[in-house]
Order: structure tokens, then sequence, then C-alpha cells
């Protein structure tokens, strides 16, 4: 016959609580834990892996427009970039030269309007009147740089259909240094036409002569 034995508790039931507690806060923390890792997984690392294959695929983009297929569009977009440059400092030019007015501005107009896109003017100014043959008439001197010379020869045969066959006369040379031609076209044109009759007596070389570099380096302070 077997003897039975009463089993006595002896742990406060505080105690038993207490762990009991313990046992399910460490049970929620593991959730908890779990949880954090799973966000981790899926939400953080994602970005970081979408990061990564962006900046892959950007690599393989500059990669691509390197190649020479894409040499065509490249010097599109790089002709572009110049157009635009050349326009803003082609406005800064006008405004300046309008502002001068040291002659008309329908001469200025007409002078400045028809420049070929692959030529530069770089100064314009009005010749003292011992180098003229008559008081009626003045020249203008235009001075820049081109790309090539059959722009110089547009723009020479483009001022005779306004002031006529005759009325220019042009220079022009190849700088090596620099890789482009450098022109100077002499243009005569009636005084009444400058707008300076008034003034004649008066205008020195210095005065009438504009130099566009100085104006934009005036303009940039």
């Amino acid at each position: 016959m077997r003897s039975r034995t009463n089993k006595i508790n002896l742990l406060p039931k505080a105690y038993i609580q207490a762990e009991k507690i313990r046992m399910r806060l460490m049970i929620i923390g593991s959730v908890l834990a779990l949880e954090i890792a799973i966000f981790i997984t899926f939400i953080a690392i994602p970005p970081k892996i979408e990061i990564q294959e962006t900046i892959k695929r950007l690599d393989e983009i500059s990669l691509a427009l390197n190649d020479s297929r894409f040499a065509d569009v490249n010097q599109m977009n790089q002709q572009l970039e110049d157009a635009k440059v050349e326009l803003s400092e082609w406005a800064e030019k006008y405004s300046s030269l309008k502002q001068e007015n040291f002659i008309s501005k329908r001469v200025l107009d007409s002078l400045l309007s028809r420049v070929p896109i692959h030529l530069t003017l770089n100064k314009l100014c009005i010749l003292p009147e011992s180098q003229e043959v008559s008081r009626l008439e003045r020249t203008i001197s235009i001075e820049g740089t081109s790309q090539d010379m059959i722009s110089v020869l547009n723009y020479v045969t483009i001022i005779e259909g306004v002031y006529g066959v005759g009325t220019t006369n042009y220079e022009a040379g190849y700088n090596e240094e620099r890789s482009l031609y450098e022109y100077n076209i002499h243009v005569v044109i009636p005084v009444k036409q400058l707008g300076i009759e008034e003034n004649l007596e008066e205008i020195t070389p210095e005065e009438v002569i504009i130099d566009i570099d100085e104006i934009n380096d005036e303009g940039d302070n």
C-alpha cells in the first residue's frame, strides 16, 4: 500500500505572480523582437537594395550615353547648350549697344539681327572722319570671329543686301591658336542713317568704339 504524499508549495504567492508576469513579458518581448526583425527585413532593407539597383542602372545608362551610338545625340545636346549660352550673351550685347545710342537703333538692329549662327561679333565702332572719303558717309567697323569662312561671306552678303553692293569690304584670316577665323568688315553708311549728324564734330574714335568684352565684364561686376 502506497503512502500518499501531499505537495506543499512553500513559495510566497507574490513571488509566483511575479514569475508569471516575467514570463509574459519575455513572451511579449520575443514577439516584439520578431516583429521588428520582420519590419527591418521587409521595410528597411528593400530601399537599400533599390538604391543599389538604381545606382547600378544609372552607371549602365552613363556608360551607354558614352557609347559611340549616342555620339550624335550628345553632340546635339551640346550644340543646344551652346546655343542657349550664345543667345543669352547676344541679348546682353544687344541691350548694352542700344543703351549707348551712338547710332540709330534701326541701323544697329540691321547689323546685329542678321549675324549668322556660327559668327560672333566682338567689337563695333565708327571709324574716325579722317579715314572717310565724304562727310556724308561714315564707315562702321565690325570685328569678330567665326567657326568657318562661309559664315563671314554670308554676313557680308546679307549686309550688302541691306545697304547695297559695294558698301562693304572685309578682311578675314584663320587663327591656328584659337582655331577660329578672325574678320574685320567695313560698312559704308550715310550719316543721316547713323543718327549722329548733330554731334558729328564732337565725336572722337574713343567715344564711339564699343568693346563688347568690356561691356560684359562691367555687367558681371
